[in-house]
């Protein structure tokens, strides 16, 4: 940091040296050896090492005189350089002479600070602060350490990683970037950067010169183009299925390339998808179920699955419920529940069936830890408080809604949102049973 000072009019210059004055009444017990001189010489140097190793104290600056008798002081707080082990190297190198140099006031945490003369004939370069505070000249020679600068690496990196050659480095030293993709990817851009966001360029060879900042590596892979991956389709099998199809055909595809799964089954049974690492859209049409996804860079087995409708085949969740009403659309009125269910792709659902389901009725639900209590809605509040349906079935009218309701320790009333479908009219008396998909079980939540 550095610091500007302006001389002192003599108005003020009274005021300092009744202030410097009990100072130096103050020093003479303490100074038994290397007293002030009387006469300051010209400090030749470009800089000035401050050894506070004997008092662990930060010197804050270094003020010059200008004049022999001392009383004359001014200009500014110079920058300094930390070299460690609390030695300061203080730069006068910017200054054009150095011929009113006399003397410094050294300046250090929690003192005022204390004169010394510039020596005859100087071939000092270093003030050391005694510990009892005296000072002395001497000569500052060991090798001032290298600030070295820290090589980091982005956390977003994704389908590959990036190992520099180093981690931490001075300024004007190099290092390089080596990527590794991950399988089915190949790289695409390196990036370094410095704390200021600056882009590093590389050199010739490929490596990159430290500055005098921190840096952060990035990079980014793409998807080999000729990079294929195997496909394992195995198809629907059982009374509930009339036909099945995948286009593409092949065996192997390329990351990215679309894929179509069809499937029709016969009345009163449901298809279902998941691919592993994809995105499964689902359409329906009649009976036909039309699945499409875009193909990972991975080996995958595409396995639809045909079930009766109402049908369970799944796992039991515990202490999970859907909680709803078929009268109210007021959450604390949800008291009615179904159990959910998670299948070998961890899809979790649960269903309305005949024993339970009214196609003229709309039914409000939510996600519970609890079931059949007028507070059930206050963890789905919490957990679960953006449940919207969507269907791709022309026969369902579906959406979300929300109702206020107090909280204890709530100030106010909050907003419990909740989800919501029915049937539509021209399809009442023809829905027997409703399967609802409600996301993927992680083993705990639904996710």
């Amino acid at each position: 940091m550095k610091t500007n000072f302006k001389r002192i009019g003599k108005q003020s210059i009274s005021i300092v040296l009744a202030v410097m004055m009990m100072l130096s009444t103050m020093l003479v017990g303490m100074v038994t050896s290397n007293a002030a001189n009387e006469t300051g010489y010209t400090y030749n140097k470009d800089y000035m090492y401050v050894d506070l190793s004997a008092i662990s104290k930060v010197a804050s600056g270094v003020n010059y005189y200008w004049d022999d008798a001392f009383t004359n002081y001014g200009g500014w707080i110079t920058d300094k350089e930390d070299l460690g082990n609390y030695t300061y190297k203080f730069d006068f190198s910017a200054i054009g002479s150095h011929e009113y140099f006399r003397g410094f006031k050294i300046v250090w945490a929690g003192s005022p600070g204390t004169n010394i003369a510039v020596l005859e004939n100087n071939t000092y370069n270093c003030v050391k602060v005694n510990s009892d505070y005296t000072l002395s000249w001497t000569t500052y020679s060991s090798t001032e350490p290298t600030t070295k600068y820290t090589v980091n690496v982005d956390k977003n990196i994704t389908n590959g990683t990036v190992t520099p050659s180093a981690t931490s480095l001075a300024a004007d030293e190099t290092f390089t970037v080596p990527a590794t993709p991950n399988v089915g990817y190949e790289l695409d851009t390196v990036t370094v950067k410095d704390a200021s966001n600056n882009e590093i360029k590389p050199n010739t060879n490929g490596s990159y010169t430290m500055p005098a900042s921190n840096v952060t590596v990035s990079a980014t892979f793409k998807v080999k183009t000729d990079a294929k991956y195997s496909v394992t389709y195995t198809a629907p099998t059982g009374e509930g299925v009339v036909d099945s199809s995948i286009d593409p055909t092949e065996t192997t595809l390329a990351a990215g390339t679309s894929v179509t799964v069809t499937v029709t089954v016969n009345d009163g049974y449901t298809a279902s998808l998941a691919v592993d690492s994809a995105t499964v859209t689902t359409s329906t049409s009649g009976n036909t179920y039309t699945f499409t996804f875009s193909m990972p860079a991975k080996a995958i087995t595409v396995a639809p699955k045909v079930t009766k409708a109402g049908e369970n085949t799944g796992t039991l969740i515990p202490n999970l419920y859907l909680i709803y009403s078929d009268s109210s659309s007021k959450p604390s009125d949800f008291t009615q529940y179904l159990n959910l269910y998670y299948n070998s792709d961890n899809q979790v659902y649960a269903y309305f069936d005949e024993s339970n389901f009214d196609d003229s009725k709309e039914y409000c639900f939510m996600i519970s830890n609890s079931k059949g209590e007028s507070t059930s809605w206050k963890y789905a509040y919490e957990n679960y408080n953006k449940s919207k349906t969507l269907s791709d079935s022309e026969k369902l009218e579906c959406g979300q809604s929300d109702h206020w309701l107090p909280m204890a320790g709530q100030g106010q009333s909050v907003q419990a949102v909740f989800a919501k479908f029915k049937v539509r009219d021209a399809y009442v008396g023809t829905i027997s049973s409703v399967k609802i998909n409600l996301g993927y079980y992680d083993g705990k939540d639904i996710v």
